[in-house]
Parts: C-alpha cells; sequence; structure tokens
C-alpha cells in the first residue's frame, strides 16, 4: 500500500532528541548555536586522576587486550572486575563526550554481561570464555548495537535502536566478548 506523502511513518524506536545537538528553541540563531557549542563541547580542563581510583584499578586500565586475556584466564581477574573499573573510569571522563551520551546510563548492561560470563565460567571452566574471554570493546555509534541507541552522528537518527546487531556485534558477542557502549562519531562517520 502506498502511503500518501504527509502521512506519519510510524517509528519502531521513540526519538529522544539527542544532546549532542543544539537544542531546537535556538532556531536558526547563529549566534545562540555558536554559545551552545562552546558552552558544549568547548574545551575542557583536565581532571585530576580520579581521587577514588586504587592502585588495582590503575593497573587494569593499563593492560592490553591480550593482557586482559592472559590474566582473565590464570584467574587473576574477573570479567565483572575489569568491567566495572573501566565503567568507573568512563563515567569519572564523562565531560569528555567520548561515549554517545545514552551509553553511560546503559554501562550496568556490561557489569551485568561480565557478571553473567563470570557464572558461566565458574560453572563450565574458564575456556568456554574463549577466544575472547569477557573482553569489553567499545562500538562506534555506526555500528548497529541493539543494547545501545547511536544514530551515526545524525541528528536524523539521534537515538535510533536498531532492530538487529550488526555483524560485527553479533561476532563480538558469539566469541565470548562484551559490547562496551558505543562511541561518538562525527555525522556518518564521514570527517
Amino acid at each position: 500500500m502506498k502511503r500518501k506523502v504527509d502521512e506519519a511513518i510510524p517509528r519502531l524506536t521513540p526519538y529522544e532528541f539527542s544532546k549532542d545537538f543544539p537544542p531546537r528553541n535556538i532556531g536558526r540563531d547563529e549566534a545562540a548555536t555558536a554559545r551552545w557549542f562552546v558552552e558544549v563541547f568547548g574545551a575542557q580542563p583536565l581532571l585530576p586522576e580520579d581521587p577514588t581510583m586504587t592502585r588495582r584499578e590503575r593497573h587494569l586500565y593499563t593492560l592490553s587486550a591480550s593482557q586482559y586475556i592472559s590474566m582473565r584466564r590464570d584467574g587473576k581477574i574477573t570479567c565483572e572486575e575489569y568491567s566495572s573499573a573501566l565503567v568507573k573510569r568512563a563515567r569519572y571522563y564523562r565531560l569528555y563526550n567520548q561515549w554517545i551520551y545514552s551509553s553511560y546510563d546503559l554501562f550496568d548492561k556490561l557489569i551485568a554481561g561480565a557478571m553473567e560470563l563470570d557464572a558461566l565460567a565458574a560453572s563450565k571452566g574458564v575456556e568456554t570464555l574463549a577466544p575472547l574471554y569477557g573482553l569489553p570493546i567499545p562500538m562506534k555509534g555506526t555500528a548497529a548495537v541493539i543494547d545501545y541507541p547511536s544514530g551515526s552522528g545524525s541528528g536524523v537518527l539521534s537515538g535510533y535502536t536498531p532492530v538487529k546487531n550488526s555483524a560485527l556485534t553479533r561476532l563480538i558477542i558469539d566469541k565470548r566478548g562484551l559490547i562496551f557502549g558505543c562511541t561518538n562519531v562525527p555525522e556518518f562517520a564521514a570527517s
């Protein structure tokens, strides 16, 4: 059936105007838009090191992927401990805008997934987590990830939640990796 041009097409996900774009009330006021941009995205002073960071967390932040996997296989770290440390750091440095704004509120999904993998390792052995062993992997905002709305850096797609994961997202999950939110990208990653 053909739709009329002015007939609304139902969205699969609710539209939420992105906090990464100027508020609608600014309209085409270039001066107001410029002020908003400086206020939201202007250079931020460096934050001091997180005063609640432990020596152990400081060490975990320096691990490469292969070092984490080696420690996980050897039982020197859990998926939950590593994921929790990375989430803590991401939330502390939130003002640097590296994650899509909605990811911060959804990071508990990462920790829950890490706990599930730890339970699987406890019941069936750590090798059931191979080959990624619960490694948290951030996805670009252009990837389809059903747990993290993104929108490819486009205001039109802001807050879009895919109906299925991309092939890469699915592969990471199938290989026992954990999706660590979606990172910000310029519009359609075109720069």
